[in-house]
């Protein structure tokens, strides 16, 4: 019986056969096939290939290499073959080897998404550049240079490697990682406030220079880790972007900048629940591995495959069960090896790391489990009432201490938190948080606008208890004083009723000329002079040409919001599986075409020959143009020639490829 050809075995598949193989490599129908030749074809693409083998195990892609040292690509192989050939190859590289019902399945999904193509009776063919795909020394030195296991690790019953987490205690776990998610959502918002005011100057080939990265740590009060995963993970929501902001900042020097997008301001008017998810559904889908980068927003530390990878290390996380890094990463070797390939040993401690970090697991003695917010997310279910659950609900009370701190028992009101913010830093940071007043801090409160009236009213209005006499005379002692130097248009002045006082000012500030013993100009705009004045110790106001006095801000920078946020980034089209009226009227589309006589795939087969190194019949027209066949062990493929052994002879031919017709097996 003779064996069909690829098309005309596509066409005997049944229709919920092929709606399989649809539902398996979406990507085959974008755009619909026409016709089962137009179908094969694509089939047997690398481009469609790769992703088809990325998605299978360990001893599934095992298959495929045995079926490949079988010659399968131009001669049948059997069921019999692929065991023993499986069994083999575990017992040369020392791995248990995969059972016969293990095998036995992975043959149905090979053929399944039509990477082998046969059946029990006649054997099976294997698509001639499928084994290809997979590195020569995959399975002798695994995807991190160790072996490969051919069996699920995480198959074996609940032991010491990988142990059950009671209820309690993950219960206990999971109220933690509110913290967490908190902490991260404040962060953020610092994070866009400080280069908001200040954006920061890209190096020419791209990334943040290092003493910036190292300021900004130390102006948010975090380690370069933490803050190399704020700026990728506000990257990937599209809350900060490079480019040239507006306004262009005075001391600009012709190169592109690190500041927010206009999507901050969205941001900034969520609730810390709201933020908390936006961070992490963005995160799961992000491309950017900042634990490989020297310089933060570096290109090199992206990697389209990250956000599969990150999906998948996820759904290996369980609710119950605690897992280690070890645990997991033998899990995916073994479930998605190829997509391991080549990839750093430490990305997965990383991965875990960082999800521990947004609140999406838990590490109880560095084994790992999922939380309700993870799951929520992974399923595509409620994460925000799921966020909701875990962050107590906001507050607008305050606890003042003696010692001029204010404790807050919750996170705080976006009202309340815009004003402590402004007049206090923060000493304790979490859902429940310290803040401590300065005289700095009161400054700065006084700068941006808050008087000393309404800082009383809104302290005794939103503080439990009395408000200490300390903090009263504290407020009114920084408010007298601030505003004894007034500064305006001179470009800009300062003026003071202290004489003493403008010279030191004078003496702080190179722009600074005296004109008066009250008076002096600058050619400096208000703001800079501000800001120069501030950062030498001296509290000036701004005042307008009545003498009243005006509150100045630093101007807001921003770049357009051209990165997507989740939301968006889900919008976009991409290959999705067919719908089954879809699905239905493609098979109708190929049923109406016959499936026609398709020439041998020649090239694909040579180089599975040469790669096997095996002798084939190779059918060609001669100059004479008839049709002849020589018996050939390929050497090699190039300039649209085929080199070949002649086993009879002992020497090598040379035959066109252009010339050859079919390559006939024994």
């Amino acid at each position: 019986m003779a064996f069909p050809s690829f098309p005309q075995w596509l066409a005997e598949r049944s229709d919920a056969q092929l709606a399989t193989l649809f539902a398996l490599r979406p990507a085959l129908t974008h755009p619909l096939p026409t016709s089962f030749r137009s179908l094969s074809a694509r089939l047997k693409l690398r481009e469609s290939l790769v992703p088809a083998l990325t998605q299978f195990s360990a001893s599934t892609l095992a298959i495929v290499e045995v079926a490949a040292r079988l010659t399968a690509e131009f001669k049948p192989c059997n069921t019999p073959e692929l065991v023993e050939g499986v069994s083999q190859l575990a017992a040369a590289h020392g791995v248990r080897p995969p059972t016969g019902e293990d095998i036995d399945s992975g043959i149905a999904t090979l053929v399944e998404a039509a990477v082998l193509y046969g059946d029990k009776t006649t054997g099976y063919l294997l698509l001639p550049d499928a084994a290809r795909i997979i590195p020569g020394d995959f399975f002798s030195r695994g995807p991190h240079l160790s072996q490969l296991p051919l069996t699920d690790p995480l198959a074996e019953p609940i032991n010491d490697t990988h142990r059950a987490i009671d209820s309690a205690t993950l219960s206990r776990h999971i109220a933690a990682t509110a913290d967490n998610g908190f902490t991260v959502s404040r962060l953020t918002s610092t994070l866009l406030a400080l280069i908001g005011t200040t954006p920061l100057p890209m190096l020419k080939k791209g990334g943040l220079p290092q003493r910036h990265a190292t300021q900004l740590a130390h102006e948010l009060g975090c380690d370069h880790t933490t803050l190399a995963r704020l700026v990728s993970t506000a990257t990937a929501t599209g809350l900060i972007s490079t480019g040239i902001p507006v306004p262009v900042p005075d001391d600009d020097t012709g190169g592109n900048y690190v500041a927010p997008t206009t999507l901050a301001d969205d941001f900034a008017d969520m609730d810390t629940a709201e933020q908390w998810v936006s961070l992490a559904e963005s995160w799961l889908t992000s491309t950017d591995a900042p634990w490989r980068s020297t310089h933060l927003l570096e290109s090199d530390s992206h990697s389209r495959r990250l956000p599969q990878l990150r999906r998948l290390l996820l759904e290996t996380l369980a609710p119950d069960v605690l897992l280690t890094a070890e645990n997991v990463e033998s899990s995916l070797l073994y479930h998605r090896p190829l997509l391991l390939y080549r990839l750093e040993a430490e990305a997965i401690p990383e991965l875990l790391a960082e999800a521990t970090w947004l609140g999406l697991a838990v590490n109880v003695d560095g084994g790992y489990a999922a939380t309700p917010l993870l799951t929520a997310l992974l399923n595509g279910d409620d994460t925000l009432t799921e966020a909701r659950d875990l962050i107590p609900a906001p507050t607008d009370r305050l606890i003042a201490q003696t010692d001029q701190t204010l404790l807050a028992p919750g996170p705080l009101d976006s009202d309340t938190a815009a004003v402590v913010t402004a007049i206090a830093d923060v000493e304790s940071p979490g859902l429940a948080s310290m803040y401590r007043i300065t005289e700095a801090s009161l400054r700065r409160g006084l700068d941006a606008g808050y008087s000393a009236d309404t800082l009383h009213s809104f302290l005794n209005s939103h503080i439990d208890g009395e408000v200490p006499a300390s903090l009263t005379y504290l407020i009114d002692d920084v408010a007298r004083r601030h505003g004894t130097l007034r500064v305006g248009t001179a470009t800009s002045y300062l003026r003071s009723e202290d004489p003493a006082l403008l010279a030191e000012a004078v003496r702080t500030v190179d722009s600074l000329h005296l004109i008066a013993p009250t008076v002096a100009v600058s050619s400096l705009p208000i703001t800079t002079l501000l800001t120069q004045l501030r950062a030498a110790g001296l509290a000036p106001v701004a005042e307008g040409s009545d003498g009243t006095v005006l509150t100045v801000s630093a101007p807001r920078f921003h770049i357009g919001a051209r990165r997507l946020t989740s939301a968006q980034r889900a919008a976009r089209p991409r290959p999705r599986p067919l719908t089954e009226k879809e699905v239905d009227h493609a098979i109708a589309v190929l049923r109406a075409t016959a499936p026609t006589a398709q020439p041998d795939d020649v090239v694909a087969r040579l180089h599975a020959a040469v790669r096997a190194k095996t002798v084939v019949g190779v059918r060609y027209v001669d100059t004479l143009g008839h049709t002849a066949e020589l018996r050939l062990q390929p050497l090699t493929i190039s300039g649209g020639d085929l080199d070949g052994l002649d086993p009879a002879t002992g020497t090598v031919r040379r035959i066109r490829l252009a010339a050859i017709t079919a390559i006939v097996g024994d």
